[in-house]
């Protein structure tokens, strides 16, 4: 009966696409630096503040003095090394310390959205209920608030990321798709 039910539900939505999906901590780190620097203005202020001590404390060093100097060039130093060392230490103990994160989840695509299964958990997604899909070099990030996403690594949709990118061009519009423009309509 199960098999039939399911069955009806590829039937009734056309295209519907099965993907494991397993997040590494790298992934999880070059997400948190992405949402740090490109898609907050915190990152982008902590680099260009960096940037202006190191600037400051070089152009102007006799002014300044040597130990003036020398304190304003390791403050841009902080600014500019600090944020990633910190992210990555903060994603690496997230990573360790969430058994979730660490376990494959199950997605399902079709045309109405997806459903993310883990273990006997599962949510029905609409297309909808999505504030943005970013693509960068090596995953898809699905926004579901401005603050949290899932990351979808690319690797693991294999053969089927083309008809996912197909789905989600068709279903996500607007500025909420940030898909790379080869896979776009």
């Amino acid at each position: 009966m199960e098999n039939s039910d399911s069955q009806k539900k590829a039937e009734s939505s056309g295209t519907e696409i099965q993907a494991e999906i397993l997040v590494s901590s790298s992934q999880l780190y070059r997400f948190n630096l992405y949402h740090c620097y490109l898609n907050s203005s915190n990152g982008a202020f902590g680099i260009l503040l960096g940037l202006i001590c190191l600037s400051y404390g070089i152009a102007f060093h006799s002014a300044l003095g040597i130990n003036n100097s020398v304190m304003v060039i390791v403050l841009g130093v902080i600014f500019l090394i600090y944020n990633p060392i910190s992210l990555f230490i903060k994603s690496k103990s997230r990573y360790m310390s969430n058994n979730a994160l660490r376990k494959p989840m199950n997605y399902t695509f079709d045309d109405k959205g997806f459903i993310i299964s883990q273990d006997d958990v599962s949510e029905d997604m609409e297309w909808s209920d999505l504030y943005k899909v970013v693509e960068t070099k090596e995953c898809l990030y699905f926004f579901f608030t401005r603050m949290h996403a899932n990351i979808v690594p690319k690797e693991a949709l294999g053969e089927n990321a083309d008809n996912i990118y197909r789905l989600l061009d068709k279903n996500i519009t607007g500025k909420a798709n940030k898909l790379k423009k080869e896979h776009r309509a």
